[in-house]
């Protein structure tokens, strides 16, 4: 992963997941407030929701919310089954790559790397991704497609279309 390999790790850089995303109203005042409170020179890792992402075609109504929303990031719900059985809905905000450096770039920093994160899955409904035994053909092909994941996140073209993506940035100063 990105984080593993990279100097900004190394250097002991700022970090948090993807709680940007679950941030709805709120994540321009995150992101501002995290550019006061790191120093010039700090980084900064996160990862981000992908507003546009392959699976968004195996889910029509994910692609209508998106349509909807051209010119910014979508509330995406995702629905699952828990460990229990029992439906489950979480809420997410997408973003557009653009977007979300415009954020960053606003509040101080400047984004050294940017990298889509689970790509090709998601040709595959998320609903047959977890709780299926590997032996499954569906569980298989979500295991190659992930496996052809690491290949395909190098190069430019892809690093938009990931569910997900991971963003390395410095504090300007």
């Amino acid at each position: 992963m990105i984080y593993q390999r990279s100097r900004f790790f190394r250097q002991g850089g700022s970090a948090f997941g993807d709680i940007i995303s679950h941030i709805h109203n709120g994540y321009r005042e995150a992101i501002s407030e995290v550019g006061r409170i790191i120093k010039p020179g700090g980084y900064l890792l996160f990862d981000i929701d992908n507003k546009w992402n392959l699976g968004l075609l195996s889910e029509p109504h994910e692609l209508k919310a998106a349509i909807q929303t051209i010119s910014s990031g979508h509330i995406r719900e995702w629905s699952f089954l828990d460990a229990f059985g029992d439906q489950c809905s979480l809420h997410f905000k997408t973003f557009r790559p653009s977007e979300i450096k415009g954020l960053l770039n606003g509040a101080g920093f400047t984004v050294l790397d940017f990298r889509g994160l689970i790509i090709l899955p998601n040709i595959i409904p998320q609903r047959f991704h977890y709780n299926h035994s590997p032996e499954k053909p569906l569980a298989r092909a979500v295991i190659a497609l992930s496996k052809l994941d690491r290949i395909i996140h190098r190069f430019p073209f892809f690093r938009g279309f990931g569910i997900g993506a991971m963003i390395a940035a410095r504090k300007n100063g």
